[in-house]
């Protein structure tokens, strides 16, 4: 027998910790002596105790590879077929002019048009159809997604049509900055089955307005308030914020505000954070410390105040959609790509919607193995990190396979969203 290599402990209360397996989600609290015990001495735990640890998992027979386990299921989940998710990026242009966009070199004048939304129409419908989906989901994603809304509308109309013919489930969500969200468009977006919708608001007024203006200078803050009032009964709102060190201790301000606008019952809260290479949002960024303190402090007393507060999963392998086959994201050109922290970078292009054939790119990014790297075979928290976010390794290390270790997947950020996932879902 042997502890299994996929075992976080976690320090709790005095000689106790929280221990994680972070490849099946197993959590568990255990005190000093067993821990040690588990680490060195498995063949001496006693026979009860013994059970519990083997049928969670944390303690396996010697001949177990849990490697090969990981890289199966990790195959498993890369290559499903049950559902394709497409991110529409109907414009890089943009009304605002956020202080940290990471789509800066990106950002220009170039909107779909018409011709093009019917062609990426039909590339959805061949795509899944040719994967044997049951499932498609459609996200609408910029620039601002809104400024060319009828390339979307028209992509989506020709997908419902046949999705009801073919009886495939069509899901859709947009990512907007909310400026320009009508009452009239969260009411025709329902009618495509519109799940979520993103929008960022970076805290109280002030801080707000000073980090997303829009482009003549102006505040955005009322209007994206007064949009989310007004369509908040058609379509369930995401308010993400992007936690950097201007705006952290404000947030509770935010919190308060929303509040009194009566959306404490309507909306979601999620954590993101500013992340990139360029001295902005160096000078934003939080370290590792502060955002798990940032992350866990605003997490409780969101969660206390009674709002409803997005928890991301904490164990159990995690793949964005870069990592997936069936995930596809097409910009105005009809250029495809894998990240969204990339679009844009032609040299990130994989394939074009009309092509026949993926571009030799598109091979390489979905065959990066974690695993032939040292330090990532021998890491507990390799089911969570997968080798890392494509994006962050790029800005960090200068390739999207030189891993790094990004804020994601910090130890101590690690350490406090398990906690708050155990709060959330036991209480006290």
């Amino acid at each position: 027998m042997k502890p299994s290599r996929f075992l976080l402990f976690i320090p709790h209360n005095n000689d106790e910790y929280i221990l994680l397996h972070t490849l099946n989600g197993a959590i568990l609290v255990v005190d000093n002596e067993l821990k040690e015990y588990i680490q060195k001495f498995p063949n001496k735990i006693p026979s009860e105790t013994l059970e519990v640890l083997r049928k969670q998992g944390i303690i396996i027979d010697d001949e177990v590879d849990e490697l090969s386990v990981y890289k199966y299921y990790l195959n498993k989940l890369k290559y499903q077929s049950h559902t394709a998710r497409f991110l529409i990026v109907t414009t890089y242009d943009c009304n605002f002019a956020c202080v940290y966009c990471y789509e800066k070199e990106a950002r220009a004048k170039i909107y779909m048009n018409l011709d093009t939304a019917n062609r990426v129409a039909n590339h959805i419908k061949d795509f899944s159809k040719a994967q044997g989906v049951r499932e498609v989901r459609i996200g609408l994603y910029g620039g601002e997604p809104l400024l060319n809304i009828k390339p979307a509308i028209v992509i989506l109309e020709e997908v419902l049509k046949w999705a009801e013919e073919e009886n495939i489930v069509l899901k859709t969500d947009i990512t907007t900055n909310g400026s320009l969200l009508t009452r009239d468009i969260a009411k025709k977006l329902a009618e495509y089955n519109i799940t979520s919708t993103q929008v960022t608001i970076d805290g109280p007024r002030e801080i707000h307005n000073r980090l997303r203006p829009f482009k003549n200078g102006e505040g955005s803050f009322d209007v994206i308030i007064t949009n989310i009032i007004n369509c908040v009964d058609y379509m369930n709102i995401d308010i993400a914020v992007n936690l950097c060190k201007d705006n952290y201790r404000y947030v509770p301000m935010l919190l308060d505000y929303l509040a009194d606008m009566g959306l404490k019952d309507k909306i979601t809260l999620w954590w993101n954070t500013v992340v990139g290479p360029d001295p902005c949002q160096k000078r934003l960024q939080l370290s590792d410390e502060e955002l798990a303190k940032a992350y866990y402090n605003l997490s409780l007393e969101t969660l206390k105040r009674g709002f409803k507060l997005g928890i991301r999963k904490i164990a159990g392998i995690y793949l964005c959609d870069a990592m997936r086959e069936t995930s596809q994201i097409i910009d105005p050109e009809g250029f495809i790509y894998k990240c969204w922290g990339l679009i844009g970078n032609k040299k990130f292009i994989v394939g074009k919607v009309g092509e026949r054939t993926l571009r030799p790119l598109y091979f390489k990014w979905m065959t990066r193995d974690a695993l032939e790297n040292p330090t990532c075979r021998e890491c507990p928290k390799l089911p969570i990190c997968n080798g890392g976010c494509y994006y962050e390794n790029f800005i960090k290390k200068g390739s999207i396979y030189a891993p790094y270790c990004g804020v994601a997947h910090a130890a101590k950020l690690l350490e406090v969203a398990t906690k708050l996932y155990i709060f959330h879902k036991y209480g006290e």
